[in-house]
């Protein structure tokens, strides 16, 4: 599996993982990357050769923020 990290919609690094890790820790080492980087980048996508596993982006962070503070009456 392959974590790419995207900045200004283009790769801008590569992070190669282990082709034997389930999807979901895929993503989550594809996020500790992402969040830990003295880089900062718009967003990432995790993939397994042809198939597209995961893509996350900053505005999807923004939404569950909003979400996880909103005030219900």
């Amino acid at each position: 599996m392959r974590c790419y990290l995207m900045k200004g919609g283009h790769i801008a690094a590569v992070k190669e993982l282990s082709p034997d890790l389930f999807d979901e820790e895929a993503i989550e080492q594809c996020r500790f990357a992402f969040k830990n980087s003295p880089i900062q980048f718009d967003d990432f996508e995790v993939w397994q050769r042809h198939r597209k596993v995961y893509q996350h982006s900053l505005d999807q962070d923004l939404l569950a923020f909003s979400l996880k503070h909103a005030v219900w009456p």
